[in-house]
């Protein structure tokens, strides 16, 4: 199937009440698409940090999932785990994300591009420092040294979705517990910055064209991008250029991956799901229930955006960005004691 001008339709399916009860049911004859996989990979962002194993051995328990999910990540660098990856192992499926800053960020990869590399030199560059050296030559044992004990699934990267975390969805007033979205009224005046990547001089074809030549060069691995919902509030409050400048930029990619066989795009935004600010615990981040809209569209092929809906999907979108009513957002930050 072809992204773009290949002839994909849109498909409404109404998902929204799904829950992962439902899909483990309902999704064993409609994933053939993505059975006998020798290996799959979720990389991206921060969202699908969300990604129980029990909700993705609901869209295919024969296969494996690798999550191998970098938080806050740029396109540059992820290109260079795509590229090591595909060095060492036959992929067959990818799930990524294409957040709205990968059009505007990239960071610095040359304290960590070495590590994949077979070049040893290279790589025994991150040992040559004085406190490894003095490690060494006492053959010293201790936590400073040698590191401690993780626990992978109690302690990674899945965890940041924990009951700390799960207090700020359920509502406007549980929202705005959290302090960082108090400041999101200030979005009006100063559009938001992303604090821990950094700025590009680039284009955003630019930071793009790697990745997209990625795509091309891996035919054989299926590639479902996902273009994370973020609430309606998000948008309003970033105001219309913000979100005409992030619209060019998805037609530009759609535009660029129309030939590729192997490049499937989805968006949810059409959805009520982004309508209510409980599904969210800030303005970037969603509740684990997306994760079972997307992995649902992915199963069923459903909300795949193209050249021939991309317009009526920005408009649909556009129109619930414009209905949202913020002041009930901003009458209770100014009411907060």
């Amino acid at each position: 199937m072809t992204t773009g001008g290949g002839g994909n339709t849109y498909s409404q399916y109404n998902i929204e009440n799904e829950n992962l009860d439902s899909i483990k049911n309902s999704t064993k004859d409609s994933n053939q698409n993505l059975q006998n996989i020798e290996s799959n990979h979720i990389l991206d962002s921060k969202n699908p940090n969300n990604l129980q194993d029990s909700i993705l051995d609901s869209i295919q328990s024969k296969n494996i999932f690798v999550n191998l999910s970098m938080w806050g990540s740029t396109l540059n660098e992820r290109n260079i785990v795509f590229s090591y990856l595909f060095k060492q192992k036959v992929i067959k499926n990818v799930i990524t994300t294409l957040d709205w800053w990968v059009f505007h960020y990239e960071n610095d990869v040359s304290k960590f591009d070495f590590l994949y590399t077979n070049n040893f030199g290279e790589i025994f560059k991150m040992y040559f420092n004085e406190k490894t050296i003095k490690c060494a030559f006492l053959w010293e044992k201790s936590e400073p040294c040698v590191g401690k004990k993780f626990d992978i699934f109690n302690e990674s990267i899945v965890s940041w979705m924990g009951d700390d975390s799960m207090k700020y969805f359920g509502g406007l007033q549980n929202f705005l517990k959290n302090k960082g979205n108090v400041a999101a009224r200030n979005l009006r005046e100063k559009p938001l910055e992303m604090g821990n990547i950094t700025k590009s001089n680039k284009f955003s074809q630019e930071l793009a064209t790697p990745f997209i030549k990625i795509l091309e060069s891996n035919p054989q691995t299926q590639f479902h991008i996902i273009l994370p919902t973020y609430p309606r509030l998000f948008w309003a409050l970033q105001g219309e250029i913000f979100f005409t400048t992030w619209q060019e930029n998805i037609r530009f990619f759609l535009r660029h991956t129309r030939h590729l066989r192997n490049v499937r795009i989805y968006g949810l935004d059409d959805l009520n799901f982004a309508d209510d600010i409980a599904n969210f615990k800030d303005i970037q981040h969603y509740s684990p229930q997306m994760n079972v809209l997307q992995l649902r569209a992915i199963a069923t092929q459903s909300h795949i955006l193209n050249a021939q809906n991309i317009e009526s999907y920005f408009a649909k979108m556009q129109e619930k960005i414009k209905n949202y009513d913020v002041t009930a957002f901003l009458n209770a930050v100014e009411n907060m004691p």
